[in-house]
């Protein structure tokens, strides 16, 4: 199943401050299960008052629209930094797709390691992979163009949009958005889980395992405080597929992935009839279950293609600078709407049974983009980031 809520990205900063985030990280939230020992992410837990937004205050992000000072590249840069990035991904036997860029250039692109359990073929720069978690921000991008569109608030209520059947529960899609719902995650409803594995692929399987809203479980009021959990997506896909009239996969191939230009990416069913798609590499898996999260974590995507959106995102392409403001402010101590939140960067990290571990990264000081894709649990892709962000430092 998905790995819940990773921390923050990891910050570069001195010892001392280090310790401190450490020590204020372990008294907002609470451990959960699939801890990596090697990072120390977390599903975390916390006050939305602790660090974040409260209802009607001003929308004010937390990160730079534009880039500050981007670095700049030369040929010789980039080779060598090229030539450090291969030569510890191959050392280090990472498994997957990796892409860096600063603006529109992209410094290094490659793949690495095999394409499927027990398996001779190698993945390729261009290989495709299932995205995890980084879904969801393609679900964000969704609602707020839909809210542009004047089809929704994001202070509607769930009930509005899918019926009387969830009128007891007063939570809206910022809540959701934001990971502030108050619903017990879907990991921890056996009902739900069950129902959804079992039929899971349209807007009919989510209104049929929340029916009557007897299924819902709330651990706490909504907007209280911040749970990440992968249920709140879900009704927001519901949500997307109800408004707009489409499915999920129509709505982003017209409204996402055609205008921002990503050639290779989608939300299917059956992955064995993508050409080049990459299967996870230590193990043998069941591809049905890479859809029970649907709109949290099911979007099969290339590092070549969430450049592009990524390039789109910043240039306003999808949604307004004003809504992107409202995806940038912290909302809670650590995310926005869709979208995680640091000190100097923000995007989103994701992880997937057998497995797939994925990050697309954002330093909107500097204009880089880090976009790693793995088909492996073996190396962290937050180690692999941090080797990054160490030889970037030399530019």
């Amino acid at each position: 199943m998905e790995h819940q809520y990773r921390n923050r990205f990891m910050k570069r900063v001195e010892p001392l401050v280090l310790a401190a985030v450490f020590c204020a990280a372990l008294l907002l939230g609470s451990c959960a299960s699939e801890k990596s020992a090697q990072t120390g992410f977390s599903d975390s837990s916390g006050s939305v008052s602790a660090g974040g937004v409260l209802p009607g205050s001003p929308v004010v992000p937390i990160l730079p629209l534009d880039p500050v000072q981007a670095l700049q590249t030369s040929p010789a840069r980039n080779a060598a930094f090229s030539a450090v990035l291969e030569r510890y991904l191959q050392r280090t036997n990472y498994s997957g797709s990796v892409l860096v860029a600063i603006g529109d250039e992209i410094i290094h692109s490659g793949g690495y390691g095999v394409s499927a359990y027990r398996s001779t073929e190698l993945n390729r720069p261009d290989s495709i992979y299932l995205t995890a978690s980084i879904t969801k921000i393609f679900t964000a991008v969704a609602i707020m163009q839909l809210r542009e569109r004047g089809l929704l608030l994001l202070n509607d209520s769930i009930a509005k949009h899918l019926g009387s059947a969830y009128s007891n529960y007063s939570i809206t899609l910022q809540q959701l958005l934001s990971h502030t719902s108050g619903l017990l995650p879907i990991e921890e409803t056996p009902v739900i889980w069950m129902a959804y594995a079992l039929d899971h692929r349209h807007l009919e399987a989510v209104h049929s395992l929340l029916e009557s809203g007897t299924n819902l479980m709330l651990r706490g009021s909504p907007g209280e405080r911040f749970e990440y959990n992968n249920l709140n997506y879900l009704i927001l896909g519901a949500v997307i597929e109800t408004v707009s009239g489409l499915s999920y996969e129509e709505y982003l191939n017209t409204h996402i992935f055609d205008p921002a230009g990503l050639k290779d990416s989608g939300y299917i069913v059956n992955h064995a009839v993508l050409e080049n798609f990459s299967w996870p590499a230590g193990s043998a898996v069941d591809d049905n279950w890479y859809h029970v999260y649907q709109a949290a974590a099911g979007v099969h995507s290339t590092v070549f293609d969430l450049f592009r959106f990524s390039r789109a995102f910043q240039s306003d392409i999808l949604i307004s600078r004003e809504s992107r403001a409202e995806m940038l402010t912290a909302w809670t101590e650590a995310y926005g709407l869709g979208l995680v939140l640091e000190e100097r960067a923000y995007g989103h990290d994701g992880k997937l049974p057998g497995g797939y571990a994925t990050l697309w990264y954002v330093d909107p000081y500097h204009d880089i983009t880090i976009i790693l894709l793995g088909n492996s649990l073996r190396t962290n892709p937050r180690v692999v980031l941090e080797v990054v962000l160490s030889e970037l430092d030399r530019y």
